[in-house]
């Protein structure tokens, strides 16, 4: 379950912008807000939802592990 960044006595820079901290994303996966069942990552300060991972995805990249190798 997704909420809104915890609130602190003084907020920073980046929650005055609605963007989330590395600290900030640390505390919610510490308190619980965040597990790895809500398969969330912190891009640019932003909460974003994974992409599902399937076979076909898996193997391409596994392929192109190995090109790059």
């Amino acid at each position: 379950m997704i909420h809104a960044a915890p609130q602190t006595a003084a907020p920073d820079r980046a929650e005055r912008s609605g963007l989330i901290t590395v600290d900030e994303y640390h505390r919610m996966i510490d308190s619980g807000e965040l597990g790895e069942e809500d398969n969330i990552e912190l891009i640019e300060g932003r909460l974003i939802k994974k992409i599902s991972r399937n076979p076909p995805h898996d193997g391409t990249l596994l392929i192109i592990q190995e090109v790059l190798a």
